[in-house]
């Protein structure tokens, strides 16, 4: 995460696995939820979600032991 151009926070993530595409480059928040249910993902869970670029957002999660490896749809 930058703040005024200056690294603030990091932190290991999933990126999409197998068939789902991770977009890259610089984005800005759209919107947050601090309990969001994905319309497209079966109704999957998503706390402390950060929306960007349309549908994908950053959110947290309970499967901590997949971190920085590819786990999620994108």
């Amino acid at each position: 995460v930058l703040v005024d151009g200056r690294a603030t926070f990091a932190w290991k993530v999933s990126t999409g696995g197998k068939g789902h595409v991770t977009p890259t480059g610089s984005f800005k928040p759209t919107r947050m939820h601090q309990m969001w249910y994905s319309r497209k993902y079966d109704n999957a869970p998503m706390p402390h979600s950060v929306f960007f670029k349309g549908g994908y957002a950053v959110h947290a999660t309970n499967f901590v032991r997949r971190l920085g490896q590819p786990a999620s749809h994108g």
